[in-house]
């Protein structure tokens, strides 16, 4: 299934690049005998920055790897000190400095600034304690204004969600944000609400697609109401974007006859 959307996906690309003239250069970010992984990348300041987990101390080390436009590396591995479950740290770019989010093994989420030059904000946060590590996709973060939310899976399985502040402050309490059993969250901001979606969790039967509006002052705006309600099993990780008027929720899907995901 991915190998078929990405080969669409490039010759798409093929046929975009056909008409735009963009010039694409793949680069390397991680070089080395070490064991890396990242799961994702954002640009700001200037410079973009990608979240690494692996260096050639240990596969579980959380770092960062700053990039400037171009493709060209910026001083050395950026380690924030730590270890991290699987896929490792989320970054992201709150008009000044980067934010790194990630798990710990003991069950602590964590949190670090980095500032474009690579350099640390002070020390790590913890925003939470007592989440799941059962699962890659149980945490997520978006900005609004001052703001982040950052929502997560803790040991209960049901979904929560906390607000920190620029300045690394913690904002108010935990929100409880799911009904019910929740993996494979998403979240994104339409400048009034976040919108968070979630798979709930069913035993052997993983099918059903959830969401809810959360105010950016903290407060659930509704109730959890259903995304996707079908009979086919949807145990995968969700997306979510906002287009400046509509929100775009992307869930998988397998054909209750079998056969390829959709």
């Amino acid at each position: 299934m991915i190998r078929t959307i990405l080969t669409r996906f490039v010759a798409l690309m093929g046929i975009l690049l056909a008409f735009t003239n963009v010039s694409a250069q793949e680069f390397p970010v991680a070089v080395g005998s070490d064991t890396t992984f990242s799961v994702g990348a954002v640009y700001g300041g200037g410079n973009g920055i990608v979240a690494v987990q692996g260096d050639i101390n240990s596969p579980y080390s959380i770092n960062a790897q700053l990039v400037a436009a171009g493709g060209t590396l910026l001083g050395s591995r950026i380690s924030l000190g730590s270890l991290g479950v699987t896929p490792g740290a989320i970054p992201v770019f709150d008009g000044t400095n980067y934010f790194l989010i990630w798990r710990e093994f003991n069950g602590n989420l964590k949190g670090q600034f980095i500032n474009p030059a690579g350099g640390l904000v002070g020390g790590a946060i913890t925003i939470a304690s007592s989440v799941s590590l059962q699962r890659p996709g149980s945490c997520a973060i978006a900005l609004a204004d001052t703001a982040f939310l950052v929502v997560f899976t803790k040991t209960d399985d049901f979904l929560y969600g906390q607000f920190v502040g620029k300045s690394g402050v913690l904002i108010g309490g935990q929100i409880q944000i799911s009904n019910n059993l929740a993996r494979d969250v998403a979240l994104a901001y339409d400048n009034t609400n976040f919108l968070v979606t979630w798979v709930e969790i069913i035993p052997d039967s993983d099918r059903d697609v959830y969401a809810q509006f959360v105010s950016k002052t903290g407060s659930l705006a509704g109730n959890n109401f259903l995304v996707d309600g079908g009979p086919n099993i949807s145990d995968n990780p969700t997306s979510i974007a906002f287009d400046g008027t509509r929100y775009l929720v992307i869930y998988h899907e397998q054909p209750t006859t079998g056969g390829n995901w959709t």
